[in-house]
C-alpha cells in the first residue's frame, strides 16, 4: 500500500537533517526521558535527580505542552503547521469532550519520538489543508514528505515488537495519526485497512496510556462497522467500550438498562400506558428544550451533555419499538410516527452543538469543513431521517447534513445527506403533496433497511424491503454522492 509521494535524495537530506537539529533541540530543553515508572521515575532516581512524579504532571495545563510545542517546531513549514494544529486542530478533532490525547499525549510524545514528529507535522499540514478546502492535488508537499519519514518510522518501531513504553507510544499514536490522514484525503479503504491492524497492535500496546489508544480505537471501529455494515475486525479482537458512546456508563448494558429505567419510572408514576402516551411522557421527563433558536454558543459542557442526551433518546425510542414487533403493520407505522416529539428533540440538540441554531442560519452557507472522531451528529441525524417519516424534519438533517461541512471518523456529513435524500425519494416516490408521515402510505414504506460501503469500489448501497407486499423482496439503490 503506498500512503504518498516519493521523496528525493535532497529532500530526504533535509529531512535528516532536521530530524538532527530537532535531536539537538531536545537535549537542551530535556536531557532524559522519563521511563514511567510509578510512582517516580527510575532514570531519575538512578542519576540522582529529583523526580517531580506524576501528580504534577496531570496538575500542568496542556498549554504548557503547547507553548513547549512552539518552542520546539522552529523551522517555518513546521511552525506554521503546529501554530494551526495548536489552534483549530486539537479542539477539532477533540469534539464535545476534552481530549488527553490530542491536548497532551501528542504534543508530549513528539518531543520524545521523532517519527511522531513526523506524523503530527504532516497531520497538521493536511488539515489545514482540509479545512480550506484544498482539493488532493495542491496539498503540500512538506506534508507528503513528513508523512513519508514518518512511515518508515513507524515500520521501523514496528519491527522492534513495541518493546518499551515510547516505541509501543510512537506506533500506537502514528497508526491513529496515519488514519486521519487516510481519511483527510479521501482514502477510506486504506483507513480501514490501518484500523484493522491498529485493532491488531493495540493488545501489544504498553504504558499508561493504552486506554487513550483503546478509545480512539474503539470509535472508529465503530464508525468502520456503521460505514461498510459488518465486522471486519477479527473476531479474536478485545471490543472496547468508548467512553463518548455511554459516558458515564462503564458498559453497553448499562447505558441501555438507564434508557429502560427511565421508561419505568414513566410507567410508575403515570400508571400502565400506551406506548404513545409513554413517548410523551418521556419526551416531558427527559427535559429536551422544544426550541433552541436566538441561543447563544455553546460550551463544551454543553455540548457533551446534549451528546449523551441524544444517545439517550435514541436508545429510548429503539427499546420501544422493540415493544411493537409483534403488532400488526398499521399500528406499528402509527407508533413509529408517534415518535416524532422525540426525533425532533434529537435533532434540536443536534442542530446546538453543529451552532446553526440561530434564524440567520437558516439561509448561511455551508460550515467550514471540519475533523472530529466525535459520534454525535452524522449518525444520530441518519437514525431518526431512517425511521422518521416526517417530511419536514427529514428534510431539515438533510439541510443540517450539508451545512454543517463535517468529516465525522470514516462518516461524512454531505455523503450522508445523500444518503437521506435517498431514502426520502424511495418513500415519496410517486405521491405528491406530502405534508406529514399520515400522507405516506404502507405499501410506500420501507423496512429492514440497511447501508453498506463498498471500499474497493467506494460506492454506497441502501438494501431494504417493502413494509407490506413483497416482504421478501431484498431491494437495493446505489448512493449517488455528487459532492
Amino acid at each position: 500500500m503506498r500512503y504518498a509521494g516519493d521523496t528525493s535524495c535532497r529532500e530526504e537530506a533535509s529531512i535528516q537533517a532536521q530530524d538532527a537539529n530537532w535531536v539537538h533541540n531536545m537535549q537542551v530543553i530535556r536531557r532524559i526521558k522519563c521511563d514511567e515508572t510509578q510512582p517516580s521515575c527510575q532514570k531519575c532516581i538512578s542519576t540522582g535527580r529529583k523526580c517531580d512524579g506524576y501528580v504534577a504532571s496531570r496538575a500542568s495545563s496542556p498549554s504548557r505542552y503547547r507553548e513547549l510545542s512552539l518552542n520546539v517546531f522552529k523551522a517555518g513549514e513546521e511552525a506554521g503547521a503546529i501554530d494551526f494544529f495548536l489552534r483549530i486542530s486539537i479542539d477539532q478533532f477533540s469534539g464535545s469532550s476534552p481530549s488527553e490525547f490530542w491536548n497532551r499525549h501528542v504534543l508530549q510524545l513528539a518531543h520524545q519520538d521523532i517519527g511522531t514528529r513526523h506524523a503530527l507535522i504532516a497531520l497538521a499540514h493536511l488539515h489545514r489543508d482540509f479545512t480550506s478546502l484544498k482539493n488532493q492535488s495542491s496539498r503540500s508537499r512538506p506534508a507528503l514528505n513528513h508523512y513519508d519519514a514518518a512511515i518508515r518510522h513507524h515500520i521501523s518501531s514496528l519491527s522492534t515488537g513495541m518493546q518499551d513504553t515510547i516505541t509501543s507510544g510512537s506506533a500506537m499514536t502514528t497508526a491513529i495519526i496515519f488514519i486521519c490522514i487516510e481519511i483527510m484525503q479521501g482514502h477510506l479503504a486504506n483507513a480501514v485497512a490501518l484500523l484493522q491492524r491498529s485493532v491488531a497492535m493495540l493488545p501489544a500496546a504498553k504504558g499508561q496510556h493504552v486506554s487513550l489508544y483503546e478509545d480512539l480505537i474503539s470509535r472508529l471501529q465503530i464508525h468502520a462497522k456503521r460505514l461498510v455494515n459488518k465486522n471486519i475486525f477479527d473476531s479474536g479482537s478485545s471490543a472496547h467500550t468508548s467512553k463518548e458512546v455511554v459516558s458515564q456508563y462503564k458498559e453497553q448494558d448499562e447505558w441501555r438498562n438507564s434508557c429502560q429505567d427511565l421508561l419505568r419510572d414513566c410507567s410508575a408514576i403515570s400508571g400502565n400506558l400506551s406506548i404513545e402516551e409513554r413517548v410523551r411522557r418521556v419526551y416531558t421527563m427527559s427535559g429536551t428544550p422544544t426550541n433552541t433558536e436566538d441561543a447563544a454558543p455553546i460550551s463544551r459542557e454543553t455540548a457533551a451533555y446534549n451528546a449523551v442526551h441524544i444517545r439517550r433518546l435514541l436508545e429510548t425510542t429503539s427499546i420501544l419499538a422493540e415493544e411493537a414487533q409483534d403488532l400488526s403493520e398499521d399500528k406499528r407505522a402509527v407508533i413509529s410516527d408517534s415518535f416524532l416529539p422525540l426525533h425532533r428533540a434529537i435533532v434540536c440538540l443536534a442542530e446546538a452543538n453543529l451552532g446553526l441554531t440561530n434564524p440567520d442560519s437558516r439561509n448561511q452557507a455551508p460550515l467550514a469543513p471540519s475533523f472530529a472522531l466525535d459520534m454525535g451528529v452524522i449518525g444520530p441525524l441518519y437514525e431518526v431521517a431512517r425511521h422518521c417519516r416526517d417530511p419536514i424534519l427529514r428534510r431539515k438533517i438533510v439541510d443540517l447534513l450539508r451545512k454543517s461541512n463535517r468529516q465525522e471518523g470514516l462518516l461524512n456529513s454531505s455523503t450522508y445527506a445523500h444518503i437521506v435524500e435517498t431514502i426520502i425519494e424511495i418513500e415519496e416516490d410517486g405521491l405528491t403533496d406530502v405534508q406529514s408521515s399520515k400522507d405516506i402510505p404502507l405499501h410506500a414504506r420501507i423496512s429492514q433497511h440497511s447501508l453498506s460501503f463498498d471500499l474497493q469500489k467506494s460506492k454506497h448501497t441502501i438494501s431494504y424491503k417493502p413494509l407490506i407486499g413483497r416482504v421478501n423482496e431484498l431491494c437495493h439503490r446505489e448512493v449517488l454522492c455528487l459532492d
